[in-house]
């Protein structure tokens, strides 16, 4: 039996993240396969979801519903051009809570401090300021998603940049882990 009639469907999530155009996927025949590229968009309804990056999703098709949930790294969800100016950073900086312990980071797959920091930024985590202590790089960043949430990091990087120990300070306390973990996976992608 062929399978056509396509759709899907976000339940509410946590940032509104929603499918921007259908699943264009066609008629599959028996035994066929299709891979289609849905945009995404924020923008939808929205409700805290735990995780918070954890979204449940509905598949339509002829053959009937299927539903699952996945989760996605918050980096998808961060504003380009967002940086903060060093002034920003450090009024903030002082003014928020302390931040959680430091969110330690292995695995680096940098040859240099540039190499990191361009990837940083091509991923939206603005560099502020960069400065060498003595053996270790520190990066100074910023990062804003949608929603207005604005993060703060300190990231120290030792040891041939391989490890890294991050610290971030946000208003959006609940939201630090999942924007580290996100950093975290930035930081050690391929």
């Amino acid at each position: 039996m062929a399978l056509g009639d396509f759709a899907l469907q976000f339940n509410k999530n946590t940032y509104g993240l929603q499918p921007s155009s259908g699943l264009n996927v066609g008629v599959l025949a028996p035994g066929a396969a299709a891979e289609a590229v849905v945009p995404l968009a924020t923008g939808g309804p929205s409700m805290a979801m735990q995780p918070l990056t954890n979204v449940q999703i509905a598949v339509k098709s002829s053959a009937g519903v299927f539903y699952f949930q996945t989760q996605y790294s918050l980096h998808i969800l961060l504003s380009e051009g967002a940086a903060s100016d060093q002034g920003e950073f450090l009024r903030m900086w002082r003014m928020l809570p302390d931040a959680a312990a430091p969110w330690p980071v292995h695995g680096l797959r940098f040859g240099s401090a540039d190499e990191m920091r361009d990837k940083l930024n091509r991923n939206n985590v603005h560099t502020v300021a960069q400065r060498t202590v003595g053996a270790a790089t520190h990066f100074y960043t910023s990062s804003k998603l949608g929603d207005g949430s604005v993060f703060y990091s300190e990231i120290k990087v030792a040891g041939g940049m391989q490890a890294a120990l991050m610290a971030t300070k946000s208003a959006n306390a609940p939201a630090i882990a999942a924007y580290q973990q996100a950093v975290a996976d930035i930081c050690t992608a391929m």
